[in-house]
């Protein structure tokens, strides 16, 4: 979603938000897919939905398993959900359990000087929530509860030796509420939670949260798009703060719009930042939350052959969270350390040559590119992550048919960082359908470059793998 989050969405959607919808089940579906590869990689999946009635329900499985492209990167990762919705006239309601089981190694995952660590997790989630429809009021109630349990071991070839233990719990409800009204659609939000965490290292802890969020969407001239609101919010940890908002978009034609957006986000440290200790890493109990101003204005415009957008934006922030230390024998410690701006431009540009050249194998043809330019202020302090972000990343994407009913895509990726050499990473695929049954060959990083997103720890080389699946309503 453009522009910045926290309005809608609360704290710590400091940089934006990505909104996902899952899939109510309303349809009779059943696929099973399976994968092999490179590194003993598998990975096995089922999913399936089937109404019944006023019942829409979807039921999904899958195992994924390696042995990793380096010594001890091997992992075992186990999901499972389920989700039903019941419709009752223009009332749905929707229930979701997930549970997620991680193994891997985290090979040099808090610190290089340790490349045996290794680390188990489980997750489970639940959520109740309903839209209910009452001639021109929307309620939108929502209850959910998450549970995560960790057990870390920096070193898995003595695993007595440093052992943390975690568990967490976050568990809230919220209701929405949105009315139209003759100046446009007032909507109004509460919510109350609650977070802990029970751990060997970091102690017991917890916090309560909770605000109220307002928002107006009208359209005070022809064409032109304005939402703008708050978010009041209480921490106990920070107490009350206000974070307001507006976004606006201009519609100059059919083809061609404009969009403006300002607000102003925070994120409150992590357990992890606050009390964590290690040979390699320790925390800070006295950090304070960071906050930002987001600004961004870009257009797009569309074809039915191309589209086009692009954005320029400026993320104005203080007491930014790193890890950091005075001197290189020191361990990491969590600290407000640096002001930080950041100013970038999102180019987008998607051409579809079959649109205007028939019979002709080339279907997309892709552009990304984002370049990031940062000011900070760190002083002495050596940065652990603030200092190595992407600066330039530009994606090309290419997708065209071959013969026999073969279809190709490539994806192409240039990523220069701060403090890195430039890397370009190719990555391709090969897909056909055959009635029921969609196979694919697949090739992640196909020159096998060798490159790093952090220092001393490389990415993975050449991987490949093929796989299929079969979906029995086709």
């Amino acid at each position: 979603m453009k522009g910045q989050g926290s309005r809608i969405f609360g704290p710590n959607a400091f940089g934006g938000a990505i909104n996902i919808i899952t899939k109510k089940g309303e349809e009779q579906q059943i696929s099973l897919s399976a994968l092999g590869g490179e590194h003993n990689l598998y990975e096995l999946a089922f999913n399936t939905s089937y109404p019944f009635s006023v019942l829409g329900n979807n039921l999904s499985f899958s195992k994924k398993k390696s042995d990793g492209y380096r010594h001890n990167t091997d992992f075992d990762i186990t999901n499972f959900s389920l989700s039903q919705s019941i419709s009752f006239g223009n009332q749905v309601t929707n229930l979701f359990f997930g549970y997620v089981d991680k193994k891997f190694g985290a090979n040099s995952f808090y610190s290089n000087l340790f490349p045996d660590q290794w680390e188990h997790t489980t997750t489970k989630i639940f959520t109740a929530s309903s839209d209910i429809e009452i001639a021109s009021l929307f309620l939108s109630p929502k209850f959910y509860w998450r549970r995560n349990d960790d057990d870390y071991r920096l070193d898995n070839t003595r695993p007595d030796w440093y052992r943390n233990i975690h568990k967490t719990y976050s568990y809230g409800a919220e209701l929405q509420s949105t009315i139209n009204t003759s100046i446009g659609d007032v909507s109004i939000s509460t919510e109350i939670a609650n977070e802990e965490i029970r751990s060997s290292n970091l102690g017991s802890h917890q916090r309560t949260k909770g605000g109220v969020s307002g928002e107006l969407n009208f359209y005070p001239v022809d064409k032109l798009f304005i939402s703008t609101g708050f978010y009041i919010y209480n921490y106990s940890s920070i107490g009350w703060k206000y974070w307001p908002g507006i976004d606006a978009a201009y519609q100059i034609n059919d083809d061609l719009k404009i969009i403006a957006s300002i607000g102003k986000a925070f994120r409150i440290p992590t357990f992890t930042e606050l009390y964590y200790v290690s040979p390699a890493n320790v925390g800070n109990p006295d950090l304070k939350h960071e906050e930002v101003i987001n600004y961004e204005l870009g257009f797009s415009y569309s074809q039915p052959s191309f589209e086009t957008s692009v954005n320029v934006f400026l993320k104005d922030g203080k007491n930014i969270i790193d890890w950091a230390r005075l001197a290189t024998q020191e361990p990491w410690k969590v600290e407000n350390v640096t002001n930080l701006e950041t100013a970038g431009t999102e180019i987008g540009f998607n051409f579809y040559p079959d649109k205007i050249f028939i019979a002709q194998p080339i279907t997309k043809i892709g552009l990304q590119y984002t370049y990031l330019s940062s000011n900070r202020q760190t002083g002495s302090y050596q940065s652990k992550y603030l200092l190595d972000h992407l600066k330039h990343q530009l994606l090309i994407s290419i997708f065209h048919q071959l013969p026999f009913g073969l279809q190709q895509n490539w994806i192409l990726r240039y990523e220069k960082r701060e403090n890195f050499n430039s890397h370009f990473i190719t990555d391709t695929q090969v897909t056909t359908q055959i009635k029921n049954f969609k196979f694919f060959l697949r090739v992640n990083n196909l020159f096998n470059i060798t490159y790093f997103d952090i220092p001393g720890i490389p990415m993975p080389g050449r991987w490949v793998s093929a796989g299929f699946e079969f979906n029995f309503n086709e």
